[in-house]
């Protein structure tokens, strides 16, 4: 192995950062929803005590950012 193999640069990094965020392939949105899924579950779970209001808050978030999902699995 090179040195330079493991380098990292910035170009990479945020590179690997879109990649994450708007993944190019459908393979990319079901890492996504096999991440967020559980990740959404448990913040749900979580929040089940406090008051109504921040429910409805994180629930918006979770239906927002999984349709956001489903909207690109469907391209």
């Amino acid at each position: 192995m090179t040195p330079g193999a493991l380098a990292v640069t910035a170009g990479s990094v945020t590179d690997i950062v879109v990649e994450l965020a708007l993944p190019r392939t459908d393979a990319g949105v079901v890492v996504q929803w096999l991440v967020m899924v559980p990740l959404w579950v448990t913040v749900l779970v979580a929040t089940r005590r406090l008051r109504v209001e921040y429910r409805r808050f994180v629930l918006g978030l979770v239906v927002a950012n999984l349709a956001w999902f489903a909207a690109r699995t469907v391209h």
